[in-house]
């Protein structure tokens, strides 16, 4: 029996209770994707790796879709998160510690994997209640002076209610003072007006990228033959790491160490082999979630949604502090391309040069080449 399991896992096919997405085919002797649920496991993958779902909020997905456990009952936290973490769905099967390359159709890619595996981390830790007082922009921003978080309480005056954010003070005494919601949007809004770009931009740098991806598709077959090369080149290195193994020249800590890398390997190449065509310009989709995010930026400017404006605010910029109740920031790449080359004039809507020196913002102006906007020519002409 045992040598039997071995055999079935060397070849691929899995050996366990059927996962979830997967129904058995007693033909092939091997699992295959369920049409309806693989759909639903696709999904909740995405969901998930998205960050704005719990295991809580995913087992009443479930409910909805009609999906329910083995007594007809709801499905468990615990279950979900057991699918979560399974590597099956990537094409590997794991058991007893040792990894091989499963022959079944994949689920989802190993990308999408590690995502929802940072999301289950992030999930699983310990959280107070959400928007509890209504103070939207705390764990946003630290101290400048001494370091600590930024908290806020209400405070009555003037016949109305107001919110004021300030320094904890928890670790020492700071000299800090406070600062009034209405200012803190206020000053937190002009960085959102800093990476503002004209509409004309934006549709520049869209038709530019569309462009650029229609030429280097024509490279796309270089990609597959080096994709099929280093496939071959995983194969030999697992022949002669068994070959190693069996002749007694390798310890079996360190085969099974050094096989599941090389199946790992293997299974990642594979999936890209299947789907460079779709997927080989690696580059697009997060340039065009970039240009997603500036054109997304006009609307929060704007928006009265405070938490939206603080999610956005925690992804775009670092070194976020309040010193001197100005509030400061270093925007990430590649949003901080948008300050090093802005619009000559103004940074898309535009700030005024006393809003700059007030947060902080400073700008290297450039000249626009052939009438374009240097951040249109400088980001994609020059490769970054």
């Amino acid at each position: 029996m045992k040598r039997g399991i071995r055999q079935k896992l060397r070849s691929g096919k899995y050996y366990g209770n059927v996962p979830f997405g997967y129904t058995y085919n007693h033909k092939i002797r091997n699992i295959e994707p369920d049409q309806y649920k693989a759909k639903v496991l696709r999904r909740v993958f995405e969901l998930f790796a998205d960050g704005n779902h719990t295991l809580g909020t995913m087992r009443e997905q479930f409910a909805v879709w009609g999906i329910v456990n083995r007594n007809g009952g709801t499905i468990g936290k615990s279950s979900i998160q057991n699918m979560l973490t399974n590597r099956t769905y990537t094409g590997i099967i794991t058991l007893k510690g040792e990894t091989y390359e499963g022959s079944f159709e994949p689920l989802i890619s190993t990308e999408l994997f590690k995502r929802v595996q940072d999301a289950v981390k992030q999930n699983s830790r310990p959280r107070k209640s959400k928007h509890k007082h209504d103070f939207p922009f705390t764990d946003l921003l630290k101290c400048g002076e001494c370091g600590c978080s930024i908290t806020a309480q209400y405070a009555r005056g003037n016949g109305g209610t107001y919110i004021y954010y300030h320094c904890s003070k928890k670790k020492r005494k700071c000299s800090q003072g406070y600062v009034r919601k209405d200012k803190m949007l206020e000053r937190l809004r002009v960085f959102l007006e800093a990476i503002i770009l004209p509409k004309s931009s934006l549709k520049e740098m869209n038709n530019r990228v569309l462009e650029r991806e229609r030429h280097e598709q024509k490279n796309l077959v270089s990609f597959g033959i080096q994709l099929e090369t280093q496939i071959e080149e995983t194969e030999t290195k697992l022949d002669k790491l068994v070959n190693g193994f069996l002749d007694g020249l390798i310890d079996k800590e360190s085969y099974l160490k050094k096989k599941d890398e090389l199946i790992k390997l293997k299974i990642e190449l594979s999936q890209k082999r299947s789907d460079f065509a779709r997927k080989g310009l690696l580059w697009v989709e997060p340039l065009r979630g970039w240009l997603e995010a500036l054109a997304k930026a006009e609307k929060l400017a704007s928006s009265n949604d405070l938490y939206a404006v603080k999610s956005f605010l925690g992804k775009i910029g670092t070194n976020r502090i309040v010193r001197d109740k100005k509030v400061l920031l270093d925007f990430v790449e590649p949003f901080n391309l948008i300050l090093k080359y802005g619009v000559v004039g103004g940074l898309g809507g535009g700030l005024c040069g006393g809003d700059r020196e007030r947060v902080g913002i400073k700008k290297k102006g450039i000249q626009p080449k052939n009438g374009r906007s240097p951040i249109v020519w400088v980001i994609l002409d020059s490769n970054q």
